[in-house]
């Protein structure tokens, strides 16, 4: 399976347990769940998970976690 190519942006939003949630929640207000969008994306649930609360922070979970929280605030 091939990877979608994600954007490089310099915005650097730091991951946490508040950011975390936020995301979970505004998930679950647009009627969907993280782990439905993040598994839709190719992405393990327990991999967003870290990426979300900032456990991992290389240059493609800082992509991905950039992705994950735009898509949540649309």
């Amino acid at each position: 399976m091939q990877q979608q190519q994600l954007p490089i942006n310099q915005d650097n939003i730091k991951g946490s347990r508040q950011l975390y949630n936020e995301v979970l929640g505004r998930f679950r207000i647009k009627g969907t769940s993280f782990s439905k969008y993040v598994e839709g994306q190719g992405l393990r649930k327990q991999n967003a998970r870290k990426i979300m609360l900032g456990d991992t922070n290389g240059i493609k979970a800082r992509q991905w976690r950039q992705k994950i929280v735009e898509e949540a605030r649309k």
